[in-house]
């Protein structure tokens, strides 16, 4: 089922990834790494509650978690972007009226 998900995901991608200046593969990678790095932040600072445990082999489920709530974050920050991203690319007559705006 995952595979099944990341595969759609993958042939239709939404329609923030698309920019005109940028190319797909661009823009996926740099999603893909801004995930990578907030999971990866979120298996640290899970990692570190271990110290503070009196038996930290029962606790490694705090790496786990860690890691996915920091993952949760990093898709939700990707979210963020790509969506003000789209919301330009849908409201063409905003940015023009904006680029009037800074120019005068």
């Amino acid at each position: 089922m995952k595979f099944f998900v990341l595969l759609v995901l993958l042939i239709f991608p939404p329609v923030g990834f698309s920019k005109e200046n940028n190319s797909f593969s661009k823009d996926l990678a740099q999603d893909l790494t801004s995930v990578g790095i907030a999971a990866l932040t979120g298996t640290v600072i899970g990692l570190s509650t271990l110290a503070f445990t009196d038996r930290p082999l029962n606790h490694y489920n705090n790496v786990i978690t860690g890691g996915a709530i920091g993952m949760l974050v990093g898709v939700g920050i990707v979210w963020y972007y790509r969506g003000k991203d789209s919301y330009f690319f849908f409201n063409p007559s905003i940015v023009s009226q904006e680029s009037s705006i800074i120019v005068r």
